[in-house]
């Protein structure tokens, strides 16, 4: 009778403890779930994708008065401008060819200077642009911090002449779509300023071959 009352009690201790157990594993990887799903929510609402949800939103609540194409070529040159700059402070360090230094120079001074603009009159239009460049151009970023040092000068250069056709591209048509007049002065303003970059950014890619 009492071996039977001690096996019974010590098979009820076994199964309180199995529970016990499965119920902190189970706590532990809510845990670890939930930390995953807010890191990837701080890091969407920093991105590209973000930004273009909250002006849709605001867009629709009629608290900005530009409209989407205004918004969506804002985010999109504002990423643009960042993937550039952090570029060119990669190829200030690693180039090794006078001409890619020079141009990663020029590219860190005019294009802060443009995002900077940029920035200010986001904020006069209450226009959220990204804090952070997107999953593409994070890629292009990786690549050059990856880059071996005799692939570099000409990795970089093939990347800007990349870089730059697009923004050209980008910049004529939003200057025939956008509206607002503060905007299209800014596509205007800055639009020379990235055509002399693309011809550079060519030239410079030519002789590297």
């Amino acid at each position: 009778m009492k071996h039977n009352l001690i096996k019974e009690c010590w098979s009820v201790s076994q199964r309180y403890l199995n529970s016990i157990v499965a119920g902190v594993i189970a706590l532990f990887f809510a845990a670890v779930l939930f930390a995953g799903c807010k890191g990837n929510s701080n890091g969407d609402r920093n991105g590209v994708d973000s930004a273009m949800d909250i002006n849709n939103q605001k867009i629709d609540d009629s608290v900005t008065a530009v409209g989407n194409n205004e918004a969506e070529f804002m985010v999109k040159a504002a990423n643009g401008g960042m993937t550039e700059v952090q570029a060119a402070k990669i190829a200030q360090q690693k180039a090794t060819n006078d001409d890619v230094k020079k141009f990663a120079d020029k590219m860190v001074t005019d294009h802060s200077k443009l995002n900077d603009q940029l920035k200010d009159l986001a904020g006069k239009l209450n226009i959220t642009i990204p804090a952070a460049i997107d999953a593409d151009s994070q890629s292009m970023i990786d690549k050059l911090n990856n880059a071996k040092s005799k692939d570099f000068n000409k990795t970089y250069m093939d990347m800007m002449v990349d870089a730059h056709n697009k923004d050209v591209d980008l910049f004529q048509k939003a200057a025939a779509d956008v509206a607002n007049p503060e905007v299209n002065s800014f596509i205007t303003s800055a639009l020379p300023t990235l055509q002399s970059h693309q011809q550079m950014a060519k030239q410079i890619q030519a002789s590297l071959k």
